[in-house]
C-alpha cells in the first residue's frame, strides 16, 4: 500500500514559472481547444483564465461583489474590475478577515487537500449570497478503487458534500486532457526542470500525476455551483464542525443525553486530544448547539499481515428531539456519511472502520447504506476454579517502568501478530499497550488488572492479560499471545486465579468467528446483541473480504 508522492498543482506551477518566466501571472495548468494548436502554455493558461472571467460575468451583474481567492488569479480580477465588477482579490494562505460580507461569486483557484474541503465549503456557504455562484478548479480523485492514500479530494465526495451543505452543481468541464498536455510541456523541458528539481524530486511527481491523469485515477477539472439552501427539505442552516472545532465542554450535554451518564472529560481528552480522535458534529443553526455527533478513535492495525490504519466509530449521538428524523435528511446521516467520506475508505487516512453498535444503531445503519456487518461480538464465560491451584503457573503485575516488561510485551505481541497474518488485528505492541491500559483514565485510577502469565518454574512470560471488574464478574478484557495458545492460557489463567485476581466467573468478549478456531473447553456462548460493521459508504474492501475476519475483544473498545 504505498503512496505516491503527492504534489499539488500549485507545486507543479513553480516549475512552469522558473522555466517560462513569462507565466508568472498564471500558476495553473492551461486550457487548449483541439490538438493542433501549438505548445504554447502561457496562451492556453491565458485561455483558462479568460473562461473563469467569463463564468463569472455570466453569473453576476454590474455592481456586484466577487471573491477571488488563488496564487494567478489576478489576471482574471483586474478584467472583471475593469467590467464594473467589485472584487477582493486574496491569495489562498492569507488569513481572510471578511467579517459578515457576502458575494454573488467565489472563485477558488487550485486543488486542496480532502479534509478541507468542509471548511472550504462551510467559508463559501457563509460568504455566498443565496442564489450565487461558486466557480471551483483543481485535480480531484475519480477512481479510488485501489487501496492507495491520496492527499486530493474525492470527487464523489466533493459533489455529495457540497449537495449536503446546499450547494447545486451547475455544471461540470473537465480539463483534463488539457493538463496531460500541460505536463507534457514541462516534461519537455526536462534538463531545466532536473536543475531546479533535484531536492523534492519533482520530475518523478510530474510523471506520476500524469500517470493518474491517463489512466483516469485523477481528473482536472472546472465546477460551477450555486448556492441555493432552499433545495434542503429540512435543516438548510445546519453547521457542521470537524474536530478541533469544538470542545468537549460544547458536547458535555448531548453526551448525557444519550448514553445516559454523566460525561468524562479526561476520557474525552484520550480519545480526541492524546489518541487523536477525529469526529464530525452537527448544529441545526449555526449559533445553536451541538445536536449531532460522529466520532473515531484511530487504531493501528495489521491487514492480511499489512500494517495499515482503520478507525473504531464511537461516541454516536443525537440529541433527543432529532432522533425521530433517521432519514437522508437527517443531521444524523449527514455527519455519518461526511465522516465516512473524510476518514474510512481505499484513498483517505484509515483503510477500514469497526465498532460495536448496539442492534437499532446498526438496523439504522445498514438501512441507510452507511454500513454492512462484518461479524457478531459474543460473550464467553466459563466458572472459576475454586479448588487448589496447581501452582504450574502464577500472574505478577505488569510494571509499566520496567523494560524487561515492555519488552516482554512487544515480544509476546510479535508472536500474536505472526500467527495472525491471514487476518485482521489491532496493533497491541507496548506503544499501545500503554496508551489503552495505562494512560486509559480507568488505568489511571486503577481499574484494570495488568498482568503476565507466567510459568511457575522457568519465569518465562506466557501471556499478557488485562483484567477488569464488570458488573460483578470478572472480564477479560485483553489477552496477547498466539491464538493457537489462548484455549491453554485460558486454562493456566484460571489455574492461577486463587490469588484474587478473578471474581465470579471468568469472562471474555470476541469476535465469534474465532470461537470456533480458539477449541476453548467449557465455555457458554452468551449474545451480546452486538455486530461488528464496516463501512460500505465509500470505496473500502467489501464485507465480503472482511466477514469473519477481525480479533476484536473487550479491550478494543474505547470506553471500559
Amino acid at each position: 500500500m504505498s503512496r505516491h508522492l503527492q504534489i499539488l498543482p500549485v507545486e507543479i506551477a513553480h516549475i512552469a514559472m522558473e522555466v517560462n518566466s513569462q507565466t508568472d501571472r498564471c500558476w495553473h495548468y492551461g486550457l487548449f481547444e483541439h490538438e493542433l494548436e501549438s505548445d504554447d502554455l502561457l496562451a492556453a493558461q491565458q485561455r483558462f483564465t479568460g473562461v473563469l472571467s467569463e463564468a463569472v460575468l455570466q453569473s453576476t451583474q454590474a455592481g456586484q461583489s466577487v471573491l477571488f481567492i488563488g496564487l494567478s488569479l489576478n489576471a482574471a480580477a483586474s478584467m472583471l474590475e475593469q467590467l464594473e465588477r467589485q472584487v477582493i482579490f486574496s491569495k489562498p494562505e492569507a488569513n481572510l478577515q471578511l467579517g459578515t460580507s457576502k458575494f454573488s461569486a467565489i472563485v477558488i483557484e487550485g486543488s486542496f487537500k480532502y479534509l478541507d474541503q468542509l471548511p472550504l465549503l462551510r467559508f463559501v456557504k457563509n460568504h455566498l449570497h443565496p442564489g450565487g455562484v461558486l466557480i471551483l478548479f483543481g485535480e480531484f480523485l475519480v477512481d479510488d478503487s485501489e487501496i492507495l492514500p491520496a492527499e486530493i479530494p474525492n470527487l464523489s465526495s466533493l459533489k455529495q458534500l457540497s449537495q449536503r451543505l446546499g450547494f447545486a452543481l451547475k455544471e461540470e468541464k473537465d480539463c483534463t486532457e488539457s493538463a496531460v498536455r500541460s505536463l507534457t510541456i514541462l516534461e519537455q523541458k526536462s534538463e531545466q526542470l532536473e536543475q531546479l528539481s533535484a531536492k523534492l524530486s519533482l520530475i518523478e511527481a510530474i510523471h506520476a500525476i500524469k500517470d493518474e491523469f491517463v489512466s483516469g485515477r485523477r481528473c482536472f477539472s472546472i465546477f460551477q455551483f450555486s448556492y441555493s439552501p432552499e433545495t434542503l427539505s429540512k435543516f438548510p442552516n445546519a453547521e457542521f464542525l470537524a474536530n478541533g472545532e469544538f470542545t468537549g465542554t460544547d458536547i458535555d450535554k448531548l453526551f448525557e443525553s444519550s448514553f445516559g451518564h454523566q460525561f468524562d472529560e479526561e476520557l474525552w481528552r484520550w480519545k480526541y486530544a492524546i489518541g487523536k480522535g477525529k469526529s464530525i458534529a452537527a448544529k441545526e443553526t449555526p449559533d445553536g448547539e451541538i445536536v449531532s455527533h460522529y466520532g473515531g478513535a484511530p487504531r493501528d492495525i495489521y491487514f492480511f499481515g499489512a500494517l495499515t490504519k482503520a478507525i473504531q466509530v464511537c461516541d454516536v449521538m443525537v440529541a433527543p428531539a432529532m432522533r425521530k428524523y433517521y432519514g437522508k435528511s437527517s443531521l444524523f446521516f449527514k455527519s455519518a456519511a461526511t465522516f465516512l467520506e473524510r476518514e474510512i475508505g481505499n484513498s483517505v487516512g484509515h483503510l477500514l472502520g469497526f465498532g460495536f453498535p448496539n442492534q437499532k444503531a446498526m438496523n439504522i445503519a445498514l438501512r441507510l447504506g452507511l454500513y454492512e456487518k462484518t461479524d457478531d461480538f459474543i460473550e464467553l464465560s466459563v466458572s472459576a476454579n475454586t479448588g487448589t491451584s496447581s501452582g504450574a503457573t502464577r500472574l505478577i503485575d505488569i510494571d509499566c517502568e520496567n523494560l524487561s516488561h515492555q519488552e516482554s510485551v512487544d515480544e509476546l505481541w510479535q508472536e500474536m501478530r505472526e500467527e495472525c497474518g491471514d487476518y485482521i488485528v489491532g496493533v497491541r505492541d507496548w506503544h499501545y499497550f500503554e496508551y489503552r491500559y495505562f494512560q486509559h483514565p480507568t488505568g489511571k485510577r486503577r481499574g484494570y488488572s495488568r498482568l503476565f502469565l507466567v510459568d511457575a518454574l522457568t519465569d518465562e512470560r506466557l501471556a499478557a492479560l488485562v483484567l477488569k471488574e464488570y458488573g460483578g464478574e470478572t472480564l477479560l478484557m485483553d489477552i496477547i499471545c498466539k491464538p493457537s495458545d489462548v484455549a491453554l492460557r485460558q486454562q493456566q489463567l484460571l489455574d492461577s486465579g486463587l490469588n484474587n485476581q478473578i471474581v465470579g466467573p471468568l469472562k471474555f468478549w470476541i469476535t465469534k468467528a474465532w470461537v470456533s478456531r480458539l477449541e476453548l473447553n467449557g465455555v457458554v456462548e452468551n449474545n451480546l446483541g452486538i455486530e461488528i460493521p464496516c463501512n460500505s459508504w465509500n470505496k473500502g474492501p467489501s464485507a465480503q473480504s472482511l466477514y469473519g475476519k477481525w480479533w476484536l475483544t473487550a479491550g478494543d473498545m474505547d470506553f471500559l
